[in-house]
């Protein structure tokens, strides 16, 4: 009896021993792939945030590369003779952020005069296309905003034969300008001949149209002379 209960003992005893000896590698195993799992989880979910942030930066790029050709390609419609008459003359601009700057633009040469602080810049003019035009400033007689060697990119939007609107890139900064030109007295001239040209074709079309209702006979007759005619 004494040996029974010994044995049962023992057995008792062994027996949470090997439960725990045969269950612990089991779970540490467990442990560890979990483990692995989650490092490969979060080595996935930051190649993913990483791909995410690239097409992010990679969408607002190509936005930017559209919204810089669309401003180049806005002019398509203008003539170019338009723009071309703005390369060179006195202008001033008629926006209120640079009111009262006056403009002599030369061939490679431009020169702001601003009458309000009595300033004088001096700029380089590159003509990229006829309607896109780059400023590299020089120099100044007083202290600007402008430093020595700034690229100022302008784009003209919008042309007519006495002023023009552009968009311009200074510094990293766009900014939507308007620049006036007056007619010189020879333009002013050549514009007034015009005018009156088109007006005497106007009189004359409308005389014509008025004999025609009179006598419509001779609108008949003149109709039969130009067939035989093309016979």
């Amino acid at each position: 009896m004494h040996a029974f209960l010994i044995a049962l003992v023992l057995w008792i005893l062994i027996f949470p021993i090997n439960v725990i000896g045969q269950t612990r590698p089991d779970s540490l195993e467990t442990t560890e792939q979990d483990t692995g799992k989650n490092e490969e989880k979060k080595i996935k979910d930051g190649k993913k945030s990483s791909k995410k942030a690239k097409s992010k930066k990679g969408e607002k790029k190509s936005q930017a590369q559209v919204a810089t050709r669309e401003i180049q390609d806005s002019t398509n419609f203008q003539a170019t003779w338009l723009c071309e008459r703005f390369h060179s003359g006195k202008m001033y601009f008629i926006d209120k952020n640079y009111h009262g700057i006056k403009i002599k633009r030369k061939r490679r040469r431009e020169i702001w005069y601003n009458m309000v602080t009595n300033n004088k810049l001096t700029f380089k003019i590159s003509w990229e296309s006829p309607c896109h035009y780059r400023l590299i400033f020089k120099k100044s007689r007083k202290p600007t905003k402008f430093r020595k060697g700034y690229d100022i990119s302008c784009k003209i939007t919008a042309c007519i034969e006495e002023y023009y609107d552009c968009v311009c890139d200074v510094n990293a900064i766009m900014q939507y300008l308007s620049v006036q030109k007056d007619l010189t007295n020879a333009e002013v001239k050549l514009k007034t001949k015009q005018e009156k040209a088109k007006l005497e074709e106007e009189e004359k079309a409308i005389r014509l149209a008025e004999q025609e209702k009179k006598d419509p006979e001779k609108k008949e007759g003149s109709k039969e002379k130009d067939k035989g005619g093309d016979r």
